[in-house]
């Protein structure tokens, strides 16, 4: 028969294996959000204005661009610059960006936010902003999973005790999708293409952008705006700002302001 003293020892030993299990899972799983070295490829921050409906500029968006062929285009959707490397990208277009604006949005992936640099970026960031409030521009595409979701929403309620505002991309369906629901407590800020605003029947969709905008939980940003339809389209939507190719192609914030 098993005697107390062993029974202790057993179950100790199990609570010892569970908890090495589970470090060297966080461990895993910690190393995948910091793994990516400094972007090779020589990349400048353009910055491009929002607008509202009385046509003043209420923020700037930074818009990553990397150097090819002596030519300067769009950094790849898949590229992914490191928040040590963000930083001294950010310092460099602080310095232009007129302080007469509201915001300045800065994008960032999902892991860029799970990393363990953001909370020392959050606090760098919104500091040296200052005046102006920094934004973080965030598209979630897929499920995440609940531990991630934790560590997420963690992460960003530190970073919005300290002044950051988080936005969230829609890329495409206009009812809000379950695989984001979780997102939407923290989230200041909706931002969706001008291309969304209309379905297969034009106008089918404003219904739900116009139930967004009117709302009191969301700012709206309507983005990548190229003609004038467009243009007057999202101007329809209560409170809406206005970005894109139509409103202000992206510069060098050098020679921009």
């Amino acid at each position: 028969m098993m005697t107390l003293w062993m029974k202790l020892l057993y179950l100790t030993g199990f609570a010892l294996i569970i908890m090495l299990v589970t470090l060297a899972i966080y461990y895993v799983w910690s190393m995948d959000f910091n793994k990516h070295p400094n972007y090779k490829q020589p990349v400048r921050y353009f910055i491009q204005p929002q607008i509202d409906a009385r046509r003043n500029i209420t923020g700037y968006e930074c818009l990553p661009g990397e150097q090819v062929n002596d030519t300067w285009q769009p950094l790849a959707a898949d590229a992914v610059v490191p928040l040590r490397q963000v930083i001294n990208l950010l310092d460099n277009a602080l310095s232009a960006v007129p302080k007469e604006a509201s915001t300045l949005t800065v994008h960032l992936t999902p892991s860029q936010l799970m990393s363990r640099d953001f909370p020392y970026f959050a606090k760098w960031a919104v500091s040296k902003a200052a005046p102006l409030t920094l934004v973080a521009e965030v598209t979630i595409e897929g499920r995440m999973l609940p531990l991630h979701r934790h560590r997420f929403n963690r992460l960003i309620n530190d970073a919005k005790n300290e002044g950051l505002e988080l936005s969230l991309t829609i890329l495409d369906a206009p009812q809000r999708p379950h695989t984001i629901d979780w997102v939407l407590p923290v989230i200041d800020e909706v931002r969706v293409s001008a291309a969304a605003l209309t379905g297969e029947t034009p106008g089918s969709e404003m219904a739900v952008w116009e139930e967004v905008a009117n709302g009191d939980d969301y700012r709206l940003v309507v983005t990548n705006i190229k003609t004038p339809a467009e243009q007057q389209l999202a101007r329809q939507l209560n409170d809406v700002r206005l970005q894109g190719p139509l409103i202000g192609q992206p510069q060098d914030p050098a020679t921009a302001c």
